[in-house]
């Protein structure tokens, strides 16, 4: 709530405003109540320590275990495709090596110690530079080898959190597949980032596998997670 590096939400000096928006809201004074029945100043049941504690309670309840790409490692054969599970094999293969970065079960390496990597995204200057203000780790670290770094994020519901890559520049998770295959979107302008991880080199892949990859892409996604009421706003 309070970063400045990066900013996100926002609230480093509009704390007052803030609360007051939130404390004239009857549905949360509502809701804080019930969380924090032994409060009984207003000013003690909607605080920062409590809207802190409130957002921690409930990113801890979302779990999405339920797709179908789960109910097939659980033993439910069937409820992964054919085409989705020939994508699980090539997601698994040495050639592509998605899982290498992309570790189930969280299908993301930035699990405990998180790991940043440059997937050849950009390369505007011919050192590896990214346009704009945003490079990567190395706005924090101030290290030229690490301009281009992201965090690894999950794969999980993938199919509904388009557009792709961390400035949303890939609007389909076809050209996604296309940029790890070119060895880096700057690679297919034929000019690679010198700064790209080695794991990303680009590989051969046909028209019928890339469908492959991407069936098994979307059975990733969690549909009674998606829907389930209680991670739905209040006001429905």
């Amino acid at each position: 709530m309070f970063g400045e590096r990066p900013i996100e939400m926002g609230t480093l000096g509009h704390e007052v405003p803030v609360l007051r928006h939130i404390r004239s809201n009857s549905v949360y004074v509502s809701l804080f109540q019930s969380a924090f029945p032994r409060r009984r100043e207003p000013k003690d049941v909607i605080s920062f320590e409590t809207v802190g504690r409130a957002i921690a309670a409930f990113q801890r309840t979302i779990v999405s275990a339920n797709s179908a790409y789960d109910k097939f490692v659980a033993g439910d054969r069937p409820a992964l495709s054919a085409a989705a599970q020939r994508g699980l094999r090539l997601f698994r293969s040495d050639r592509m090596q998605c899982a290498t970065c992309h570790k189930p079960p969280f299908f993301t390496d930035a699990v405990g110690t998180p790991h940043f990597h440059n997937t050849g995204l950009y390369n505007v200057d011919g050192a590896g530079g990214l346009p704009g203000p945003d490079q990567g780790l190395a706005n924090e670290t101030h290290k030229k080898v690490d301009i281009g770094r992201f965090r690894t994020p999950t794969l999980r519901n993938i199919s509904v959190t388009a557009p792709y890559m961390h400035d949303g520049s890939m609007k389909t998770l076809g050209d996604v597949v296309d940029h790890y295959a070119s060895g880096g979107r700057a690679a297919q302008k034929g000019q690679p980032s010198p700064l790209r991880s080695t794991r990303v080199q680009g590989f051969e892949i046909t028209s019928a596998e890339q469908g492959d990859l991407i069936a098994f892409l979307n059975s990733l996604t969690d549909k009674t997670f998606l829907s389930a009421p209680r991670y739905q706003t209040p006001y429905r």
